[in-house]
């Protein structure tokens, strides 16, 4: 991603990075076992929870590149449709 954002950089474009939230949650204690011990009910949170997650940072990136005025690239570390990977 560092090289993709160097690049569009060049091109005067102003970049975004948006970390993956599945490291913010695990480094943050999110992850209190192993997944495949979860029931359904605690993986089903779990992911609901990353995904609202991801999707409020995505969304204030948006934020952010749309009041900077500039042209903006906004480049995800995963994504919200990761979760479904997952599930």
């Amino acid at each position: 991603m560092s090289l993709i954002a160097r690049r569009l950089m060049g091109f005067g474009f102003q970049v975004f990075l948006v970390p993956e939230t599945a490291t913010l949650v695990i480094n943050g204690g999110g992850l209190w076992k192993h997944p495949a011990l979860f029931s359904t009910r605690e993986l089903i949170t779990f992911e609901a929870a990353m995904i609202k997650m991801q999707m409020a940072m995505e969304d204030s990136f948006y934020s952010l590149a749309k009041a900077s005025a500039k042209p903006s690239v906004i480049l995800c570390d995963r994504g919200v449709m990761d979760c479904c990977a997952y599930m």
